[in-house]
């Protein structure tokens, strides 16, 4: 599908008027009181705004029934895809109810300047965005998920990506690497429906289909994972450490247990390349095999391995082998600061362009108003990714690189059942000497300011 063509356009329409849907449908909500501010707040807004708000307000403290998943496990667990992440981490979410169903909603937007130094920086404004609906309802023994999530960065981002210093791996119209520069997300990140049901008393089983989705690789997404919540700039190993891109075709089955999980997926690996607003099915080539681990409320974990069949357009014969590992924790303390960090690590095996990526991520959050975050990433990357500017063709040789950055963000409110922030992030990522020619230093910095809106916290969950 050509993403000019009317059909393509008047889907994008459909899908978007989903998605106000989405956060603004709350059909039988529960009519709990209000807290004062707050039904003063919506009797502000204009009348024909206030129903939905008065229904998104209230959708915030759902039944019980609607914030556990089978074997009673909190719905905080599931991440992007079918990913675990701590049983404690906040719910940013609301969850109104149509007839017996459940509808969560999730959304995080970004906007502002991002700016990096350097011969390969560059500055732009720039809006990282996602948005999430799961349509959910559990039975005795079992529970039926249909998830959409979208992102708009192809308008808001363009084919040409926002400036971030030695991020690699994408190419622009399938002929043309992009460095140092981060793509943006497709539009249709998820559309799939899970299925998981008691077997015995102890374990159950799941099966995940997808259109649009991620198949068993890493941990949770940086687009849905706490730790990197209020960071807007995506990690420089993400593609490595966790499914990197929407695939178009995911079939997943999986048995767990309340702590562990053992899953397998085959999927289509394929990047899709600049056309990042359709769904381009094609058969599955790819397989995966992941183990989730989660023994207390704070922690969760995984191990995965991956085949990746001729990811890379530009490298058609080119196959893939990742290990991925990771451990995520989540704790609050006397309900006034909440921790979240996490540390993954994955290398490429078996595969001609080797290389490894070590991140670790922490985020503090001060009673709900002030947030603090850092991020601290090692990677490996050839001459080849990085397009280094050489006499001779670029090499597999492999360069050292990293970054590390700082942020800090105020949210106001929450107004109703949004949280809105104003934030910056400050970073430096050095380089090799052998890349100083290149970049031009060996510790090129970047500043983003920028505001931030996302679905409020859950009060059960803050």
């Amino acid at each position: 599908m050509n993403a000019s063509s009317p059909g393509s356009f008047a889907l994008h329409r459909a899908c978007l008027l989903a998605a106000i849907a989405v956060l603004f449908i709350g059909a039988s909500a529960r009519a709990d009181d209000l807290d004062a501010e707050t039904q003063e707040l919506i009797e502000r807004l204009p009348e024909a705004l206030q129903p939905a708000a008065q229904q998104m307000a209230e959708s915030r403290d759902p039944a019980p029934r609607f914030i556990a998943t089978i074997f009673e496990l909190p719905r905080a667990r599931l991440g992007s895809g079918t990913s675990w992440q701590p049983d404690a981490s906040p719910l940013y979410s609301v969850i109104p109810t149509v007839g017996r169903w459940g509808l969560m909603v999730h959304g995080n937007l970004y906007t502002g300047y991002n700016w990096y130094g350097s011969k390969r920086g560059g500055q732009r404004f720039m809006g990282r965005n996602t948005l999430m609906g799961s349509l959910f309802r559990t039975f005795k023994k079992s529970e039926v998920l249909l998830r959409l999530a979208l992102s708009f960065e192809p308008l808001t981002i363009g084919s040409r990506g926002y400036p971030l210093i030695l991020q690699t791996g994408q190419t622009r119209d399938g002929a043309e690497r992009l460095h140092d520069r981060q793509y943006a997300l497709d539009f249709f990140r998820e559309l799939a429906v899970l299925y998981t049901w008691h077997v015995t008393p102890r374990w159950a089983a799941s099966v995940y289909a997808a259109a649009a989705g991620e198949p068993a690789v890493g941990p949770n997404s940086f687009t849905q994972r706490v730790s990197a919540s209020p960071d807007p700039i995506a990690p420089l190993g993400f593609q490595l450490q966790e499914s990197s891109h929407s695939s178009f075709g995911v079939l997943t089955v999986g048995a767990f247990t309340r702590t562990l999980k053992l899953e397998a997926s085959w999927f289509n690996g394929r990047v899709p390349g600049s056309r990042r607003y359709g769904i381009y099915i094609r058969k599955p080539d790819s397989y995966s095999v992941r183990v989730s681990w989660n023994p207390a409320p704070e922690w969760s974990g995984q191990v995965s391995y991956a085949f990746f069949e001729e990811p890379v357009p530009l490298e058609p014969k080119e196959q893939q082998h990742r290990l991925s590992g990771s451990v995520s924790h989540t704790m609050s303390f006397a309900g006034d600061l909440m921790v979240a960090s996490t540390l993954s690590g994955a290398m490429r095996v078996r595969s001609s362009i080797a290389g490894a990526a070590l991140l670790g991520e922490i985020y503090l959050n001060l009673r709900t108003h002030h947030a603090i975050y850092g991020r601290f990433e090692i990677l490996q990357k050839s001459g080849i990714e990085l397009e280094l500017s050489r006499p001779a063709e670029p090499t597999r040789e492999l360069h050292a690189v990293g970054t590390l950055a700082l942020g800090y963000v105020y949210y106001f409110g929450p107004f109703i059942s949004l949280s809105p922030g104003l934030g910056v992030r400050g970073s430096v990522s050095p380089v090799a000497r052998e890349l100083e020619r290149d970049y031009g230093t060996r510790a090129p910095l970047g500043v983003m300011v920028y505001a931030q809106l996302r679905t409020a916290a859950m009060p059960s969950s803050r």
